[in-house]
């Protein structure tokens, strides 16, 4: 998956970037995600899967939250 490269590709260039993705098919970010564990890139989501209390914080104050992902 090109962008699961390009993300673990910028951890090494420019350690600290952040990137967003945007979905508008919610399996979609399923499938991201996956790729992501299985690829150790840190993300947090927007979304009715994530139960963390405010995932937008949780990615501007993480050092090692690399992605935000959105469904909308």
């Amino acid at each position: 998956m090109f962008l699961v490269k390009h993300l673990l590709w910028l951890q090494m260039e420019d350690p600290g970037s952040k990137a967003v993705v945007f979905s508008t098919w919610r399996a979609g970010l399923n499938i991201i995600a996956d790729a992501f564990q299985r690829n150790g890139i840190n993300y947090t989501r927007i979304d009715t899967v994530n139960k963390s209390a405010n995932p937008v914080h949780d990615f501007e104050v993480d050092p090692t939250m690399q992605v935000l992902l959105l469904h909308g």
